[in-house]
């Protein structure tokens, strides 16, 4: 039954222009969905739209599990970050309409932004999330207080907190670290340029395409009707409210019904079908400023060789998934207010529509250069990755393997020059290249054909002077979070951090850097003098916050 149902979907696809929901059983979706949810849970709201019709829309679970309100297709939900997509589209907007520039500097309408930053932060930078503009969460994060439970935090008081920032990330244009701050300051741009508050103009806006169910939430204590509660059981079975007490938005906290986003959905192909000059048709395509690709708050990449836009969103237990496939003007919308991992759920969504696939072992990226071959007693050693995960390579029974700490070991085959492939199928490669770091050793670049390039550092042999790691102790400040820091030397690698009250235990593992736990990396600073002038603080989606030593009271 389920090949028939696979196959007859398939053909309405390639073969009709009007693939028609009563011409298809839909029974493969209805039972993947269903299964996803059990008796007295939250639910989920999934929507598909082929050639400009809704062919599919499936509603299962609860809104409201107090009073057993199921959902259905009057169901509010906080689609999170999917939200990006609508506030890049009001700038793209605006700046079509000629009102803005999406080359303007951020300081153009905020003025009171990085007035130590000389290169330009330019609004496509900003939507691209390459300018560099730290993540307020994980600055917060560091001052140990989370943006979740500050009650009323809105945006005026994210804005504040970045106008303290004096650094950024990395200069602006030349990397890429998702940043939720970026699309608050966008915000703010859109209600200087409006004249009204982002969330009225938004409001209308959406009025405007015919999404009358749709808007950015500004007080978290506003009543929306059929809004679906959300809800977690954090794995003891027992349901639990998962409140929202802040006043953010932009960057998510956008409600709106699965009949609105399969509406919007309808226009998209529409205005990418026309191929016009629209905000819309625009708002579908890669700027090519992010080495990931992402655009107009919305992600690249592929689906079995074609084109696919897409973006994830979780917010507490809420979670949404939109993905796109232009070329065959397809689109699945995801939705739920509970624990089911929406995006999994929209590709499975996707697979189920196309059918299965012949299992292909991924193809192997090569390095744009290959390199000559090393001496393999040159590669012998400890790597440290960008997320602070140590890779060891050995030799095993005249076969070179990469050993992670509670991972399976893989053994490594040489492909040519200074590339080597794991040999799991999984079409990891490695290119062992001069590291900059360490003259007469190795670094290596990670190579995946669905993954961006990744880095190892060669991480020299760590060799312990307790006299020298005593130096480390003391107090240390940042002002631009108001955050204080007390480092404790407790002898071999060991270390004890406290950020605000907490004690965090830390460990040395290579000469200049500190993990603590939590996710922090710090590494100590030195005058050129020689003396310690501060430790650079490393947190998520937040690098190089300088913290300054203290003069001893």
């Amino acid at each position: 039954m389920t090949k028939r149902i696979i196959v007859l979907f398939t053909i309405c696809l390639f073969t009709t222009n009007l693939f028609r929901a009563q011409a298809v059983d839909k029974a493969a979706l209805n039972a993947l969905i269903d299964s996803r949810i059990s008796p007295g849970t939250p639910g989920i709201a999934v929507g598909v739209v082929y050639q400009g019709e809704v062919v599919y829309e499936h509603y299962t679970g609860l809104a409201n599990l107090e009073f057993e309100v199921p959902v259905d297709a009057k169901s509010v939900f906080n689609i999170a970050s999917v939200a990006k997509q609508f506030t890049a589209a009001m700038v793209l907007d605006l700046s079509i309409k000629g009102r803005l520039d999406l080359k303007d500097d951020i300081r153009t309408y905020l003025p009171d932004l990085y007035n130590g930053i000389k290169d330009p932060i330019t609004l496509a930078q900003i939507i691209t999330h390459t300018s560099g503009i730290r993540d307020y969460s994980d600055l917060m994060g560091i001052q140990r207080n989370p943006w979740w439970r500050r009650e009323g935090l809105d945006n005026k008081d994210v804005v504040e907190l970045l106008e303290k920032q004096e650094s950024l990330n990395f200069n602006p244009g030349t990397d890429y670290t998702y940043s939720n701050s970026g699309y608050i300051l966008l915000t703010e741009v859109i209600a200087k340029v409006s004249g009204e508050p982002f969330a009225d103009y938004a409001k209308k806006w959406f009025a405007a395409l015919g999404m009358e169910h749709t808007q950015y939430s500004d007080n978290y204590m506003e009543v929306f009707p059929n809004k679906a509660t959300a809800y977690a059981n954090w794995g003891d079975g027992r349901w639990q409210i998962y409140p929202m007490i802040t006043n953010l938005h932009g960057d998510g906290f956008l409600y709106t019904t699965l009949a609105d986003m399969l509406h919007y959905e309808k226009q998209v192909q529409a205005a990418v079908l026309a191929a016009g000059a629209s905000w819309m048709a625009a708002s579908q395509q890669a700027l090519n400023l992010s080495p990931t690709g992402y655009s107009y708050g919305l992600e690249h990449s592929n689906f079995r060789g074609q084109p696919m836009i897409f973006h994830s969103g979780a917010t507490g237990a809420y979670g949404a998934h939109v993905v796109r496939l232009p070329q065959d003007q397809l689109a699945v919308f995801v939705m739920n207010n509970g624990i089911v991992d929406a995006s999994r759920l929209a590709m499975q969504v996707l697979e189920t529509i196309y059918g299965p696939q012949e299992a292909k072992a991924p193809q192997a990226v090569m390095p744009a250069k290959i390199g000559s071959k090393p001496k393999e007693a040159e590669l012998l050693g400890t790597y440290l990755l960008e997320s602070s995960t140590k890779v060891n390579i050995v030799k095993r029974n005249d076969s070179l393997y990469r050993e992670i700490e509670g991972a399976t070991p893989v053994a490594l085959a040489h492909v040519k020059g200074n590339v080597y492939k794991y040999t799991n199928g999984s079409g990891l490669v490695l290119a062992f290249v001069k590291s900059e770091q360490t003259p007469g050793q190795y670094d290596f670049e990670l190579y995946h054909p669905e993954i961006p390039m990744r880095k190892g550092a060669w991480l020299p042999p760590l060799v312990i002077n307790p006299e020298e790691l005593k130096v480390l102790a003391g107090h240390y400040k940042n002002d631009e979070l108001d955050s204080q820091m007390e480092l404790q030397y407790l002898g071999e690698e060991q270390f004890s951090v406290k950020l605000k009250e907490r004690a965090l235990d830390a460990t040395l593992i290579r000469a200049n850097t500190i993990r603590v736990n939590g996710g922090y990396i710090l590494k100590p600073q030195f005058a050129a003098d020689g003396t310690l002038s501060g430790f650079l603080l490393n947190y998520g989606r937040v690098q190089n916050v300088f913290y300054a030593k203290m003069d001893p009271k």
